[in-house]
């Protein structure tokens, strides 16, 4: 079936009565047949043919939307399965992430906090600077007796300093 390329429902129905549709008529004369009755014979032919031509015309119109959709259906999917393509990697992603940097990832749990003391506690240098290294450090720093020693034994590193 040709491809058709313009709407037929546009076209009108030539004056088959006229002059230029003479040789057209010729055929279809006898002496039962006369100008007026070819000329309807004429309409009637393309009338049915007219007909048919709407008929392909719609099915080529229900062909192009139906290809239209499935256009757009597969570039939906298409555009879906790179989407969970993109999840599925950025998910693999942070879960190798995590592995690499579990403390980093530990959920931090909501728990009431005490009241803080109404003097501060001064801590030893020396069991800061461990503890901020990572490295053991002895629990007498943390002790009543650690920090009251901490206390007492407080200097400063700055050497121009008043105290």
């Amino acid at each position: 079936m040709n491809r058709l390329s313009s709407d037929p429902t546009l076209e009108l129905c030539p004056n088959f009565a006229s002059v230029d549709f003479h040789a057209s008529r010729a055929p279809l004369l006898s002496p039962t047949v006369d100008d007026a009755q070819a000329a309807v014979t004429l309409h009637t032919i393309w009338t049915a043919s007219n007909a048919t031509l709407r008929v392909q015309w719609q099915r080529q119109l229900d062909a192009d939307l139906a290809l239209l959709t499935e256009q757009q259906r597969l570039a939906t999917e298409a555009t879906e399965r790179q989407r969970q393509a993109l999840e599925m990697e950025e998910s693999a992603i942070l879960a190798e992430e995590r592995k690499k940097n579990r403390l980093k990832h530990i959920p931090i749990p909501q728990r009431p906090r005490p009241p803080r003391a109404t003097a501060d506690v001064l801590v030893n240098e020396f069991a800061l600077r461990k503890l901020d290294r990572g490295q053991y450090v002895e629990l007498y720093y943390w002790t009543n007796k650690g920090l009251e020693d901490a206390r007492l034994n407080y200097r400063t590193l700055d050497d121009e300093s008043m105290v």
